[in-house]
């Protein structure tokens, strides 16, 4: 499309005066961007004409409609139950803790727990929700709207009982009893420097194994509210990777040697309400630098792959990962074996003066 235009420009003006042409609507577009800045109304006009932000605002319209049937536990994950459980969990631990609370949202979480144990959701979700709304109803108890819920609660697990599959109480705890950890700050410092952008990979295929164990890691990564609005979609397959691995920029020159792409694919249908609407890059990048972390002590290098919004490779990846119009690439990441002859850039960092100020 834009080649097109430019050789229509070419025509109309002439070839000498594309440059000048170019730059006089270049002027005249950052004057009115300036107005757009000072005044609403402009703004509106700029969004009129420009299509840059339409797809992510289709994805938050389709997330939004898909959160209704979201809550409703259709989807493996219900992220409605999900944040309502970990408000819950926040209630619990509050220092002092309420003798009544979360009444504004418990006759709903019920709701959403039993819809998500009638329709068989995921397993360990189920189980953290039993043991949360459990754990509440033993010490928040007081009031008809409580008393309604736990009912209701009591009623459903008698009619469709729970199979664990988690041995311990999956409720708030206190720090003292938290996993111990022996890794020093001197070995955190030490990984850091150890991970860097791999481009260079060996030709052996990598175990899906080894896959596995760094997404277990990535999904330990905190989320707003416990959501975890993303999952990790994995390319190993010689022909889906012939495809997927020239979908990113920045990528050409060492596409080829690629073994393995993974794209952070997140899912709006999470969040009610457009505010939330940037949620997903967050949470994703977090996940997807512990995933990163990860692959590094396991022997695997990585290289976080940018991915701008571009509608021609947005419509592409759509269709080769069969999106969903709510889920949006996060970002790429390309993994393998290093090769140890390989060059990594050295990519300097900024000192820590530059990048933190107190207060």
């Amino acid at each position: 499309m834009q080649a097109a235009v430019k050789k229509i420009i070419k025509k109309v003006v002439g070839k000498k005066s594309v440059g000048a042409f170019q730059r006089a609507v270049g002027a005249l577009r950052k004057v009115f961007m300036r107005l757009a800045l000072a005044n609403t109304f402009f703004l509106k006009v700029f969004f009129i004409f420009s299509s840059s932000f339409n797809r992510e605002a289709a994805s938050v319209i389709a997330g939004r409609l898909d959160h209704d049937n979201n809550r409703e536990g259709e989807w493996r994950v219900n992220y409605h139950l999900r944040r309502s459980i970990h408000r819950l969990e926040k209630g619990l631990s509050m220092r002092p803790r309420k003798s009544v609370f979360a009444e504004d949202i418990i006759a709903d979480t019920v709701d959403s727990f039993v819809s998500t144990l009638r329709n068989g959701g995921e397993l360990d979700e189920i189980t953290w929700a039993h043991d949360v709304l459990e754990e509440y109803f033993s010490v928040c108890d007081g009031t008809k709207i409580v008393r309604s819920a736990r009912a209701a609660f009591e009623e459903a697990l008698r009619e469709l009982p729970l199979k664990r599959r988690a041995k311990e109480k999956l409720i708030p705890f206190m720090r003292k009893n938290s996993v111990q950890q022996p890794v020093t700050y001197e070995g955190m410092l030490a990984l850091s420097k150890r991970r860097r952008s791999v481009r260079w990979y060996r030709p052996e295929p990598v175990p899906r194994e080894l896959i596995d164990l760094a997404v277990e890691i990535a999904a330990l990564s905190p989320s707003a509210c416990n959501r975890q609005p993303f999952y990790f979609r994995v390319f190993d397959d010689p022909e889906l990777l012939k495809k997927t691995r020239h979908l990113p920029m920045g990528i050409k020159g060492f596409a080829e040697n690629i073994p393995v792409m993974v794209a952070v694919v997140g899912q709006l249908r999470a969040y009610p309400e457009p505010r939330d609407r940037h949620v997903i890059y967050v949470d994703g990048g977090l996940a997807a630098m512990s995933f990163m972390y990860a692959l590094e002590t396991l022997g695997l290098g990585s290289c976080p792959v940018n991915w701008p919004d571009i509608e021609e490779r947005e419509r592409q990846a759509e269709d080769i990962l069969g999106l969903n119009k709510d889920e949006r690439i996060v970002m790429w990441i390309s993994l393998g074996y290093p090769c140890e002859e390989g060059v990594i850039p050295r990519s300097d960092k900024l000192s820590i003066n530059t990048i933190r100020i107190y207060n």
